[in-house]
C-alpha cells in the first residue's frame, strides 16, 4: 500500500442529506457550465454528512428496508422525522411503502443503493451551492460483507455524481458502533478501500494542505454506556497520517 498523507478531521458532523417535503418542488435551472469546485482545501467549504443507509426490500441490495423502517406500512414502523420529497425523481428511482397519499397512490421513498438518485443527490449539490459530502462509513456495517458491498456501490456512485458535477467528495468514519479495540478493523477497511479504488488520487476527493481529508466521527460519546474510544482514535489517526 502506498504511503501517503492524510489530514484528519475529527467533527461533531452528523446529518442526513435527506430532503424535508414540500407542497410543490421549485428545480433550479442548471447553469450554462457546470463550476468546478477545487479540492485542494477546505477553506470556505460548505460540506455535508451523507449517510447512504437507506435500503428498499426491492432495490437490488438484498438487505430489506433499513433506516426507513423495519417495514414501512403504518405510524409505529417508520424511524426517519421527514418523509422525502421525491417530485424530481423518475419511476425506477421511487420505491413503493405501504403508506398511501389522500387520493390512493403508494407513498414513496428512494434507496442509497441506486446509483441513479445518488448522482441527482449530487446535481442538486451543485443546483443548490453545496461543495459537496463526507461519506459515511458505519463500522457496525461495513464489517460485515452486505453492509461493505452497499457502502462500497454508495460511494462509487458518489464518485461518479462528483465527477460529473464538479463537487468534491470525502470520507467519514462512523464510530458509534465501535468497542474499545476496534480500530483494527477500521483500519483494515481503509487499508482495503484504498487498495481497491485509490480514492485518495481521484481529483474530487477533497484536501487540505496536500493531503486528503479523513473524518472521524463518534469519539467522546460516552452517553449510555459507550466507550469513548481516545485509544483506538488515536491508534486510527497515527495510522493515517503515518501509512505505511
Amino acid at each position: 500500500m502506498n504511503q501517503f498523507p492524510v489530514f484528519i478531521a475529527v467533527a461533531l458532523l452528523a446529518c442526513c442529506f435527506e430532503v424535508q417535503a414540500q407542497t410543490q418542488a421549485q428545480p433550479v435551472a442548471a447553469p450554462a457550465q457546470v463550476e468546478v469546485v477545487p479540492n485542494v482545501t477546505m477553506t470556505g467549504k460548505v460540506m455535508s454528512g451523507y449517510q447512504g443507509w437507506f435500503n428498499t426490500a426491492t432495490d437490488g441490495a438484498n438487505r430489506g428496508w433499513r433506516h426507513w423502517g423495519g417495514n414501512p406500512s403504518q405510524p409505529g414502523d417508520v424511524t426517519v422525522d421527514m418523509w422525502p420529497d421525491m417530485t424530481e425523481l423518475d419511476a425506477d428511482e421511487r420505491y413503493a411503502t405501504g403508506f398511501k397519499h389522500k387520493d390512493g397512490r403508494p407513498a414513496e421513498v428512494y434507496s442509497a443503493y441506486n446509483e441513479k438518485t445518488v448522482v441527482r443527490h449530487f446535481k442538486w449539490m451543485r443546483d443548490y451551492g453545496l461543495d459537496g459530502v463526507f461519506l459515511q462509513r458505519f463500522a457496525g456495517e461495513v464489517s460485515n460483507e452486505s453492509g461493505r458491498n452497499h457502502f462500497n456501490k454508495v460511494l462509487n456512485s458518489a464518485r461518479q455524481g462528483a465527477k460529473e458535477y464538479g463537487r468534491v467528495y470525502g470520507v467519514m468514519y462512523d464510530l458509534s458502533g465501535v468497542r474499545d479495540g476496534g480500530a483494527d478493523g477500521i483500519i483494515a477497511d481503509w487499508k482495503a478501500l484504498f487498495d481497491a479504488t485509490k480514492l485518495t488520487q481521484d481529483d474530487r476527493y477533497v484536501r487540505h494542505n496536500n493531503k486528503p481529508v479523513v473524518v472521524l466521527w463518534g469519539l467522546g460519546f460516552i452517553e449510555g454506556g459507550r466507550p469513548a474510544l481516545l485509544d483506538d482514535g488515536l491508534k486510527i489517526v497515527n495510522f493515517l497520517k503515518n501509512d505505511p
